[in-house]
């Protein structure tokens, strides 16, 4: 990053650049690992839900003030829908944070700088061997090794802001149409990075039966490591990505406990030149239920938002379903643009 930039320009964008990398944690819409790997929201992941809403408070204050109203608004038991997901290392500013620190940063730093919290609270309804009952989970994720930023991106970065401040003079601050353009290249900064990078995520969640806050029993827990190898080679032959994940989850129920434990590899390689993309994925249960996969996919990408795919392998859903194989072929659909890879 040149230092003939205005400090308020350079301000803004070492800003959004760590930011809007924890409010992306895009995801490919091909991969089907994703449960194994490390979540951005663990804390929804474990209790298997999907807020329509999640608040995304930018401040301690703002959070509390959450908190409170969601509180007030409570009829005396669990507030009910509540969806939270925040990085506390940036509810501060860091006005003194250059990129090179940022990438530089000791395994602490790393860790504070890329920790995400979030927080849920959800229903379960009635089954024929659990009451109904009222939840709330928390969870914690963060990178123990991030990888290095794409060269490419890095390069259009500077090359925006060499252009912004010629255009504009030292002085200024970026305007709407530049702040969009940063955005963008912020959120690819984070999503494409190349190199090792190594995710932890922890997540619990309590019950209480009848939304009783006095009768308080474990839900469930889990724990998610994921290793990822991004190549960043111009070479056609090394545009892969490969995956290492591992889960354990606990499930607390009336009658009995069930715990398991995958383990699961991916690789995943895309044509530079063309819009196709291949990967093979295996996956081995252990502990209470024991099963393992093997799936291959092949996918060509028509546009933004439309794939045809061909895929072939066996369902994870225990013993019984172990030998059933699939092979399917279709179209798919995504909303809006797919995001790139991102552990």
């Amino acid at each position: 990053m040149k230092a003939t930039a205005s400090p308020s320009l350079r301000r803004t964008l070492l800003v959004l650049l760590p930011v809007l990398a924890f409010c992306a944690r895009a995801r490919a819409a091909d991969l089907t690992l994703d449960e194994l790997q490390a979540p951005s929201s663990p804390a929804f992941t474990l209790v298997g839900i999907s807020p329509s809403k999640v608040d995304r408070p930018g401040s301690a204050p703002a959070f509390g003030a959450s908190l409170v109203n969601a509180a007030t608004e409570s009829t005396g038991g669990l507030p009910r829908n509540l969806a939270f997901e925040f990085a506390p290392y940036w509810w501060q500013d860091h006005p003194g944070l250059t990129r090179e620190q940022f990438e530089q940063a000791g395994l602490g730093d790393v860790i504070m700088q890329s920790a995400t919290v979030s927080l849920a609270t959800y229903e379960k309804e009635a089954t024929a061997t659990e009451p109904k009952y009222s939840g709330i989970g928390g969870g914690l994720r963060f990178d123990l090794i991030r990888g290095s930023p794409n060269p490419k991106v890095v390069k259009e970065l500077k090359s925006l802001l060499q252009r912004m401040v010629v255009a504009d003079g030292f002085g200024s601050d970026p305007n709407e149409e530049q702040l969009k353009k940063i955005q963008k290249l912020a959120t690819s900064y984070d999503t494409s990075r190349v190199g090792h990078q190594l995710a932890f995520a922890a997540a619990v969640a309590y019950k209480f039966e009848g939304n009783d806050l006095d009768n308080k029993t474990w839900d469930r827990y889990g724990a998610w490591l994921t290793y990822g190898y991004k190549s960043a080679s111009e070479s056609r032959l090394n545009q892969f990505t490969f995956l290492a994940t591992a889960r354990t989850i606990t499930a607390h129920g009336a009658t009995a406990n069930s715990r398991y434990t995958d383990f699961g590899g991916k690789l995943l390689w895309r044509d530079p030149e063309h819009p196709v993309a291949i990967s093979l994925e295996y996956i081995k249960r252990t502990g209470d239920a024991h099963d393992e996969t093997f799936n291959a996919l092949l996918q060509y990408k028509l546009n933004e938002t439309w794939f045809i795919f061909v895929s072939h392998g066996n369902q994870l859903e225990g013993d019984a379903d172990a030998a059933k194989k699939l092979t399917t072929a279709g179209l798919s659909f995504a909303w809006g643009k797919t995001p790139k890879l991102k552990l």
